[in-house]
Formats: C-alpha cells, sequence, structure tokens
C-alpha cells in the first residue's frame, strides 16, 4: 500500500520527526516493480481539505505514526512554514503519472479546481475524485457531482456515496467493495446488509454504476447483460474495478468517492484503493519514451533546491533505464557527462537534510540528486513558466550584505522558474516579478528564514500590457 504513494506531494514525509521509518520506506522502495508505483499529485481548491486527505493516506498507509493538523501546523505535506500557514502547495503535473482531485461537498467545483484541472488536462492525466468535507451541514454530494461534469467535462461514475438518517449524515457506502462506515471518527469499515436503508442506497448506486459503464465500455455491457442478467449486485468486484480502470485509463471516465478527512479518517482508505485500481503505473505512461530509449536512462530534472550543507541539489525524474548511486551520467544541456552524482531517495521536504544515500533508481522513481551542474531541457519539454504579471523593488538590509543579497536572489530565481529577477537601470532598483502577493510573501519569508536578510519590499505594482485593437489610417 505504501508504493501509492509516490507522488509530488505525498513524499515530502519529514525526516527530523520520522527517521526512524527512512529504513522501512527504503526498504519497500527497492523491492516493488515499477508495475506497484503510482506517482499521483493530490490537487484541490483552496481549503478542500487535501493536506488532510494526504495526512490521512500516509497514516493509513503506514508511512507516518501521526495524523497531523493544519491548524496545528504539524502536518508533513506542506512543508513551508507560508505554505503551513496558508495551505498553498505546489504542482508539478509534469512529472506525475495520475491525479486525486479533493472537492469540498458544500462548494464542488471551485475556481482553483478548473485551473489546476487544465493542468491535469493538458498531460492527459487519469484523475480520481473525491467528495470531502460531507459532514458539513451545507454539504451536497449530488450537487458537487454534477458541477464535476458540468464545469469540467467528465463523465462522473459514483463509487461511493454518502447515506443519511432523518436529513443528517450517517456515513459512507463503498459501491464497489459491498462495505459502508459510519461517520465518526473511530468508525470502521463493515459489511452492507442488502435488506437494511445502506443496502437500499447500495443497491441504487450500484446499479446506476453499472448501467454508466455499459454506455461507455462494450465489454463490460455485454458480460452485464448476458453473463448477469443485468443484476448489478451480483457483479462480482474484480469485473468492475477492470472496466472502471479501462476507462479511467483512456480518459472517457472519472471515478468518484466520498467522504470526510477530518471528521471519518478511515473513509480515506478507499481512496488508496482507488489509486491503486484505477491510476496508471509509470510502465502505463510515458510509452514513447520507452520505445525510444529502451532500458537506457532517461530522466527530468523538474525542481532545483539549494541545502546549507550538500549545495545544489537536482530533482529528478526516472523515466526509463536505471540511475546508479556514485557513477557519471551524461548532461544534455552542457554536453559533458558529470560525476560521481550522489543519488538520495525523496523522502523529506526540509532544505536543511535529506534521506540516505540508495544504491540505484528505478524507472518510475522521484529522487534527489547532487552534483549536476547547469541543466536546460534538450531531449524532453521542461515545465512551463507562466510570465509574472505583478512585481516590486527589493533591497538588501544593508550595502555590507549586497553580495549574499544577490547570491540568494540567484538560487531562488534557479528553484523557482516563474521568479524574474532583473535590475532597473531608471531607478537603480533590482526589481522581482512574481505570480502575485502570495508568491512575494513566500519570496521575502525565504530570504528572511533562509538566508537572514531582512530585506526592504517596496509596493507590489500589477504590469499593464498594451495591445492595438484597432490601426487607424
Amino acid at each position: 500500500m505504501m508504493t501509492c504513494l509516490r507522488g509530488l506531494q505525498v513524499l515530502r514525509v519529514s525526516m527530523k520527526r520520522f527517521a526512524s521509518l527512512a529504513p522501512k520506506v527504503e526498504e519497500a522502495r527497492m523491492s516493488v516493480s515499477p508495475a506497484e508505483i503510482r506517482n499521483i499529485g493530490i490537487v484541490a481548491h483552496i481549503d478542500a481539505g487535501k493536506t488532510t486527505v494526504t495526512e490521512r493516506m500516509l497514516y493509513l498507509a503506514g508511512v507516518i505514526r501521526h495524523m497531523g493538523d493544519v491548524d496545528s501546523g504539524d502536518t508533513v505535506t506542506d512543508f513551508l512554514d507560508l505554505e503551513r500557514e496558508r495551505v498553498e502547495v505546489e504542482r508539478c503535473a509534469r512529472i506525475l503519472d495520475g491525479v486525486i482531485t479533493v472537492l469540498d461537498g458544500s462548494a464542488g467545483v471551485q475556481a482553483q479546481t478548473m485551473t489546476v484541472w487544465r493542468q491535469a488536462a493538458k498531460f492527459r492525466l487519469p484523475s480520481t475524485f473525491f467528495v470531502n468535507k460531507l459532514d458539513k451541514r451545507e454539504a451536497n454530494f449530488e450537487e458537487s457531482v454534477d458541477s464535476m461534469e458540468q464545469k469540467l467535462g467528465v463523465k462522473a461514475l459514483v463509487v461511493g456515496s454518502p447515506y443519511y438518517s432523518d436529513g443528517v449524515i450517517g456515513g459512507v457506502v463503498d459501491v464497489i467493495a459491498k462495505k459502508h462506515i459510519p461517520m465518526c471518527v473511530e468508525g470502521q469499515w463493515n459489511n452492507v446488509e442488502l435488506a437494511s436503508h445502506v443496502g437500499e442506497v447500495f443497491s441504487t448506486y450500484r446499479e446506476r454504476l453499472c448501467c454508466d459503464l455499459s454506455d461507455l465500455d462494450q465489454e463490460f455491457m455485454s458480460l452485464f447483460l448476458e453473463k448477469y442478467n443485468g443484476d448489478a449486485v451480483s457483479v462480482p468486484s474484480p469485473v468492475i474495478i477492470k472496466a472502471l480502470r479501462r476507462m479511467t485509463l483512456a480518459n472517457l471516465s472519472t471515478v468518484v468517492g466520498a467522504g470526510s478527512a477530518l471528521r471519518c479518517p478511515a473513509s480515506i482508505r478507499s481512496l488508496l484503493d482507488h489509486a491503486i485500481h484505477f491510476l496508471p503505473s509509470p510502465e502505463e505512461r510515458n510509452t514513447a519514451l520507452k520505445k525510444l530509449f529502451d532500458k537506457e536512462l532517461c530522466a527530468l530534472i523538474f525542481k532545483i533546491g539549494h541545502d546549507k550543507r550538500k549545495g545544489k541539489l537536482s530533482f529528478v525524474r526516472v523515466y526509463t533505464g536505471v540511475l546508479n548511486n556514485n557513477t557519471f551520467v551524461y548532461n544534455s544541456s552542457r554536453q559533458v557527462a558529470e560525476g560521481p552524482i550522489k543519488v538520495r531517495g525523496m523522502a523529506s521536504a526540509d532544505e536543511d537534510t535529506t534521506s540516505e544515500d540508495t544504491d540505484d533508481s528505478l524507472s518510475g522513481d522521484q529522487i534527489v540528486v547532487e552534483s549536476f551542474g547547469e541543466v536546460k531541457n534538450v531531449v524532453l519539454k521542461g515545465i512551463d513558466s507562466p510570465e509574472p504579471v505583478y512585481f516590486c523593488s527589493v533591497e538588501p538590509p544593508s550595502s555590507k550584505s549586497i553580495h549574499e543579497f544577490e547570491r540568494a536572489l540567484k538560487e531562488l530565481a534557479v528553484e523557482d522558474p516563474s521568479l524574474r529577477i532583473r535590475f532597473d537601470t531608471e531607478t537603480g532598483q533590482i526589481v522581482v516579478e512574481t505570480m502575485g502577493e502570495l508568491h512575494m510573501d513566500v519570496v521575502k519569508n525565504r530570504l528572511i528564514r533562509d538566508y537572514g536578510l531582512n530585506v526592504f519590499v517596496g509596493p507590489l505594482q500589477v504590469r499593464c500590457q498594451y495591445i492595438v485593437a484597432v490601426c487607424v489610417l
């Protein structure tokens, strides 16, 4: 179960707090094949509960011993101080194989949901959905599902649904596994009794699921009508799972689960099953690269970081071949062989610590590498960086710290391609261009926290561009 959590956000685990788990994680990493790996991202609108969902997934998978809380600031995935406060986490859909989209059950699809969904759709990432916070009084599951189909244009197949008693949510039923869980902190999954009220909810959604699947998948329709005589309850779960996987990987539909990560942590267990059953492994993605490189090494550096002790760190996604520790690697940007490189598992979020060295990395792995020089994408398409829309002047605290200030800005710009640094010749000031106020707050806090520079930041301004609409002769 642990291997399904090797995605960007999920793998940022603090080794300071969970150092004793490192050998278990590394042992599990080396004992699985790429077919068992799930490189996933968890995306959502702000405050939809993605961090809480991630904490529950890590806990239920046995990766962490304690479920962190956003309000307490002890979560393991929002690793920057500002991210813990604002619940903001960077995404990099370029190196993922699938995504889990979390919705607030009281709001459905929101503005940021549509933004991150466009990123996922750009790379044709298969996705599953989870309608969270169904314990809220104003939550409406069916309206949330409708908003997915209307605003995102997806075909939603419900595999988990809430059930109610006297107008109050009683729990969640798993339409595939034929189980249900009461909506409480200590809730556990139990078998559904068909003669009960929960059984009626199960039968209704099971029938709806099989009918929707029949409309999409000819193979399943033949089995459903001919072998099982249209009886949805009698269709074995593996048959449904196989058909749902075909449709999800082909981006023809997406499965929808339900629950409450905060009120009922165990309801997230079905979400782990969805990641395993319906999202692709690295072997099922990037087939063109596999045909081109076969067993030769092909990897993409998708993020640059700086460590106070180890220097420059390169975060790498391995697509084909094996990246061995203490070997030389050809850098296609500089057209030179570099090394010997040090390969480390990407199990740490803290920038001043990384996990132990690993012998090698397999296809589908995401790792941290030391000793790489300047890198520009030559063979593989890189990460698109939008043009900044805000800018402001930034000045060092004193003239003595100007060199440290310039070095810090250069390192931050290398780590974040969407951050632009320029010198204004008219004012003689250094200008920082960002994507918005929050982005500028991150830069300022990094300069203070990581470099000890209490910089002065001028007023934030919006970049204006004028376009000629009509040419008058």
